[in-house]
């Protein structure tokens, strides 16, 4: 049996491990001839994964079986297009596009109600002109994820400033929604929705918003009001028998959608925190799903968990505790524990996921949001650093 992945970065090792232990024939697709996940899999192709001719070329004398969707951005399209050409179980070209353009994304759920906002297309090159928006505001790619490339606007003069220099790709402007945010690990298998499991956000403070860490959320009352929310751009979007990653804003009036993506999510999400937190092996079900086989998705139990990034700023580090001293802290109950830390390394201001990401992380356990907070700084204060913290 054939399974096709494309994009063979780092964060795709993991699920290519996985399938290899059942036994398939892992094919992989990169533009880059160094990408780490090349190691681990059968064929290796290197080809620009938006190249959908060569793409077609080199697959022409291999059956595929099916395709696992990995943490990707725009490159989500390529796996919907061989979803679709090869009639395979999982999100389709469509709703691949639907996702990915976040200017049709916008419109498509500004028609049906759904993300009530104003939002522009500015294309390359584009001058500011009058546009009804209300400040502060946002200026993002059309095509990006994340929080990668996005600009945030205090005024209609930093937006003037902006505009004025060369950009080669579109953006989208719109205003800013206030609230607090959360992340969304769920599925759609035939029309059924299953949230697995919805994480209230840490961020950074502007102009950044860069997540340092994820709590799990077990308002049943609150997961309800989001699954029906969400359940209406799913079908708006026509994603579906799909995994999805989404980000959202609650306030007190509204439950804003920022994007959504029908893959997992990456940064030791899908593949780490999510299953500690609900028993879910997110990635098992859903191949288990592709495979015909029997699968779940729904959560055993959500337990009080945090996943905390090292999230120093402007120091240099001295020193970095072992897994066998944090693991030996009183009153901490430290599920997992990971440093890519090395002494006299300079941490610089967290602007962005790549940023952050590589640092390292902490899993914890515990009686309510607020024993999160007293654990991990406990666990943060076991660093020795140079600086500001």
């Amino acid at each position: 049996m054939n399974v096709l992945v494309i994009g063979a970065s780092s964060e795709a090792i993991f699920i290519i491990k996985k399938v290899k232990e059942l036994g398939y024939r892992i094919i992989a697709i990169d533009g880059n001839e160094n990408a780490p996940a090349f190691k681990y899999v059968d064929r290796k192709i290197v080809v620009d994964i938006f190249n959908l001719e060569e793409i077609n070329i080199q697959l022409k004398n291999e059956k595929i079986d099916f395709i696992i969707p990995i943490p990707i951005g725009r490159g989500l399209t390529t796996i919907g297009f061989f979803n679709s050409k090869y009639n395979l179980k999982g999100i389709t070209y469509e709703a691949s596009i639907n996702c990915t353009d976040k200017y049709k994304f916008h419109k498509i759920l500004k028609k049906v109600n759904l993300r009530n906002i104003n939002s522009y297309l500015i294309e390359p090159n584009e001058e500011a002109k009058e546009y009804i928006l209300n400040y502060p505001a946002i200026l993002k790619p059309r095509y990006g994820s994340g929080s990668k490339g996005i600009l945030y606007l205090n005024d209609k003069d930093d937006l003037i400033k902006i505009l004025k220099n060369k950009r080669n790709e579109d953006y989208i402007l719109e205003e800013l929604v206030q609230g607090v945010e959360y992340g969304i690990d769920g599925s759609i298998i035939n029309g059924e929705l299953e949230i697995i499991l919805l994480r209230e956000k840490e961020n950074t403070p502007f102009p950044f918003f860069q997540a340092i860490g994820y709590y799990s959320i077990n308002d049943q009352t609150l997961i309800k009001k989001v699954e029906d929310k969400l359940s209406k751009i799913l079908s708006s979007l026509k994603v579906d028998n799909s995994l999805f990653h989404a980000d959202i804003i609650i306030n007190s009036e509204d439950i804003f959608i920022i994007e959504l993506s029908g893959r997992p999510s990456g940064h030791n999400l899908s593949n780490c925190f999510t299953p500690l937190a609900t028993g879910v092996d997110i990635l098992e079900n859903y191949f288990n799903f592709l495979l015909g086989k029997k699968y779940s998705f729904k959560p055993k139990k959500i337990k009080t968990m945090l996943l905390k990034f090292i999230d120093f700023e402007n120091c240099i580090v001295k020193e970095i505790p072992t897994e066998e001293k944090i693991l030996k802290l009183e009153q901490i109950n430290i599920i997992k524990y990971k440093s890519n830390l090395y002494k006299g390394q300079s941490l610089k201001k967290i602007i962005d996921g790549k940023s952050i990401m590589e640092r390292g992380f902490f899993i914890i356990e515990g009686k309510d949001k607020k024993d999160l907070k007293r654990q991990s700084k406990i666990v943060l204060s076991q660093f020795e650093l140079k600086g500001e913290k």
